[in-house]
């Protein structure tokens, strides 16, 4: 897939502007929904960046790793970019009016944790259709190699990635609009299945040998209602046919402790377990009025002291919306 010159740019800057698709419960320290920081979007860089090159040697991953977004270590620095977010709506006055207060609801059973009760507020979110920019400008030492990298990432985080609470589960989906003033793919599955042969390694491992979320082998990605030609008119309604998807797969297992695989903590584990779901849920727009849901799969090690949890759970889900290999 043809990629934007960075070497033609001024200063080798790249640039990337975004919407957010779907509300985005990304909190200040007081759970404020103010503003779309820096750190967030270089924390979601690393983690697709680490994601993509799952199939290298640990030791390698983690110089890469260093010599493009920095480390502690004296010797290695600040990385190989500065982040700035620029030209961002207004925020204005943040959202507290979704998911409804109904555990019932689709949307609400993905968003557990942000709805309110009798103890706590509504959390806030930036509403929906707020634009950013996001000013990638590299070191002079930056390679071509290293330029292209962060590239990837960022398209990735595009393609697949939200930011905030409840990020996994559709909530804070945003979309890639344009890089460098070009338009970005649309977002159909021809799109993404090309994306993902152009960037993805040929040699990926075997989920069972990857100790952190990555792709490999046993990946896969859907569009289910892409199938059908069917679209959505807002983001309400297909956020809520995917938490339908997920409800009706995740409720049936039994017993409760088996549904660990979709994720920890779990009132029937124990609940000082943590593991970030395998399961990537999204909005995403496939055309600038119309709305498409995306899953991705990447399963990994699950948990060294979780050794039940079985992923041919996730299979009849994966099936019945007709998931296919990511590579």
């Amino acid at each position: 897939m043809p990629r934007v010159a960075l070497t033609a740019l001024p200063e080798n800057n790249l640039q990337a502007r975004f919407e957010v698709i779907t509300p985005m419960f990304l909190g200040d320290a007081d759970q404020k929904a103010t503003s779309i920081r820096p750190t967030a979007i270089k924390g979601a860089l690393r983690f697709w960046w680490r994601a993509i090159n799952a199939h290298l040697d640990l030791k390698e991953l983690a110089e890469q790793e260093a010599k493009l977004f920095g480390s502690a270590k004296q010797d290695v620095g600040r990385g190989c970019f500065s982040i700035h977010v620029t030209e961002c709506d207004a925020i204005g006055s943040p959202d507290a009016s979704w998911p409804i207060k109904d555990p019932n609801a689709p949307s609400s059973y993905l968003g557990y944790g942000l709805v309110g009760d009798n103890q706590n507020p509504h959390r806030e979110a930036i509403k929906a259709g707020i634009k950013f920019t996001v000013v990638l400008q590299f070191s002079p030492d930056a390679t071509q190699s290293d330029r292209q990298a962060i590239q990837v990432a960022l398209e990735a985080f595009g393609i697949f990635g939200s930011l905030g609470s409840r990020a996994r589960r559709g909530f804070g989906s945003v979309q890639l609009l344009t890089l460098n003033d070009q338009p970005f793919i649309q977002m159909t599955p021809s799109n993404i299945r090309e994306w993902l042969g152009a960037n993805l390694a040929s040699s990926l491992k075997d989920a069972s040998s990857l100790g952190f979320t990555g792709f490999s082998k046993d990946s896969r990605f859907a569009m289910p209602h892409a199938i059908n030609n069917k679209s959505f008119s807002d983001f309400k309604s297909c956020h809520a046919s995917l938490g339908l998807i997920y409800k009706n797969a995740r409720t049936p297992i039994k017993p409760t402790r088996l549904r660990a695989v979709f994720g920890l903590p779990l009132k029937s584990v124990n609940e000082s377990l943590r593991r970030a779901s395998p399961v990537f849920i999204k909005v995403i727009k496939d055309t600038p009025k119309t709305y498409q849901g995306l899953f991705l799969f990447l399963p990994s090690q699950f948990h060294p002291e979780y050794t039940q949890a079985d992923f041919d759970y996730i299979k009849p889900m994966l099936n019945e919306i007709k998931a296919e290999n990511c590579i």
